[in-house]
């Protein structure tokens, strides 16, 4: 709904059985301005022993880590090929190659890197997402993975913009569910997190990822589905959220390929749900499990910007809610909401990038009454106003803000 839809596909070959291994190499780049670039290469499946670098201007170089700088003159792209030597007197001895396009132009960008850590020790598997939008107002979406050994992790070639990270462990993490995936800023949901902006990176962007908490066990079940509107089908591998009655995060799970999920064995109690997915305002589901209600069902609905209960799950108090107007709006935004009885009220409104631009607790009575924004201070753009009840369901319009 927010940028171009888009396919990836990769592969890689397994080896059963320990039947032996095809030498392989492969290397990262980083560039600092001036043309000025850092390369790093690794062997597989042990150390070369030498390593040669052609940077496809007419030079080499030998050495694991080398620098280069490239001259412009000569051009704005570059085939950068590393071969790699192994020699193992046990085994058979081996020659790879790898090679990866360099494009000067791209130095437009910035670096951002950092650590994920548990208990203060590096992540062994983790996979790192950034989101954003850049200054000429495209959405920025890139994903990448940490280094086994350190928990490092490096994006290149970022636009100045504002962006979020986040972390999430990968099954085979030894810590795998014993962390919910968290934010730069050390935080659980996004709208918590550290924005970043660029400009000049503030290096590096360390994330201390959250243990996850306990809850008693029993005999109840909380099961569920997650699906897109408007026959956008089910919502695979998004993270629900289990929190208590105060709204304290007790553990997560990810919704398989048919958009289901269950928290099973808990005890009688109080509970609340949301969809914690980035960009993405959630209704919040209370449910409460006792002697007759040990499994309770829960649907969220994905729409846009927002993730709503299904109306099953809804006790609604606010009953409607009127389009803004005038659209495109200048100083003020008005907007008629109805309710079923009277309830304090939470309006808040957003930017593109999901920042809370504009927040005020009303006290409103039953039926239809006009609510006034001043947004006459906010820029140029598109802005989502959100309408939070006592009950934590959610309504949400869309407004253009002009001069």
């Amino acid at each position: 709904a927010t940028g171009d839809s888009c396919f990836a596909y990769s592969e890689q070959e397994i080896w059963v059985g320990g039947q032996g291994y095809d030498c392989e190499n492969w290397f990262w780049y980083e560039s600092y301005g001036d043309f000025n670039y850092d390369f790093l290469g690794e062997s597989f499946p042990f150390p070369a022993d030498e390593y040669i670098w052609d940077f496809g201007d007419g030079t080499f170089a030998t050495g694991q880590q080398v620098t280069h700088i490239f001259d412009p003159t000569l051009g704005d792209e570059f085939l950068v090929c590393l071969t790699t030597y192994s020699y193992d007197p046990a085994t058979d001895s081996c020659i790879a190659e790898s090679c990866q396009e360099i494009f000067l132009s791209g130095q437009m960008g910035q670096e951002l890197f950092g650590t994920v850590n548990v208990d203060n020790a590096p992540v062994d598997y983790a996979l790192v997402g950034l989101f954003g939008m850049d200054n000429a107002g495209w959405y920025i979406y890139d994903f990448t993975m940490t280094d086994e050994g350190t928990g490092a992790y490096f994006f290149e070639d970022v636009p100045d913009g504002d962006y979020y990270i986040w972390a999430s462990l990968l099954p085979m993490s030894e810590y795998y569910f014993q962390y919910f995936p968290t934010y730069f800023g050390d935080a659980l949901f996004w709208f918590d997190a550290e924005l970043i902006t660029l400009g000049q990176p503030d290096n590096p962007y360390d994330i201390n990822l959250i243990p996850v908490g306990t809850f008693n066990a029993g005999p109840g079940n909380i099961t569920g589905s997650v699906n897109f509107d408007n026959g956008k089908g089910p919502g695979d591998n998004v993270n629900v959220v289990l929190m208590d009655e105060e709204e304290n995060a007790l553990s997560y799970i990810l919704s398989n390929e048919e958009g289901l999920f269950e928290f099973e064995d808990m005890a009688y109690g109080t509970y609340k749900l949301k969809v914690e997915m980035p960009g993405v305002n959630s209704e919040i589901a209370t449910v409460v499990l006792d002697e007759n209600n040990q499994t309770i069902n829960v649907e969220f609905i994905v729409k846009g910007s927002s993730a709503y209960l299904s109306i099953e799950n809804q006790l609604q108090v606010i009953s409607g809610i009127g389009e803004v107007y005038p659209n495109p709006v200048s100083d003020y935004a008005n907007i008629e909401v109805t309710l079923y009885e009277n309830s304090n009220v939470t309006v808040n409104v957003f930017n593109q990038l999901g920042q809370v631009v504009y927040t005020s607790d009303k006290t409103l009575v039953r039926g239809k009454q006009l609510i006034k924004l001043n947004t006459s201070e906010l820029p140029e753009g598109l802005y989502n106003v959100q309408f939070r009840g006592e009950n934590g369901g959610i309504l949400v319009k869309k407004f253009v803000k002009v001069r």
